[in-house]
């Protein structure tokens, strides 16, 4: 079942990007193996990006998260 279960893990990356971004979150699906992902700037960004993640998946499947 799709969106059952959400494995998230956020990233340090060691060296800076063209955007100055030092950190990236992925977002996989458990069911079919989808990945999201977002670079950030920060790591208090996450929060955001989750509740973006969440409300554009919702809508655009039709099904609730379960679980994270």
């Amino acid at each position: 079942m799709l969106l059952k279960l959400v494995h998230a893990n956020v990233c340090y990356i060691d060296t800076k990007l063209h955007t100055c971004s030092q950190y990236f979150v992925t977002l996989i699906d458990d069911c079919n193996q989808k990945l999201w992902a977002s670079v950030l700037k920060t790591n208090d960004q996450v929060l955001l990006v989750f509740k973006d993640f969440q409300a554009r998946v919702e809508r655009e499947i039709g099904w609730k998260l379960k679980a994270i």
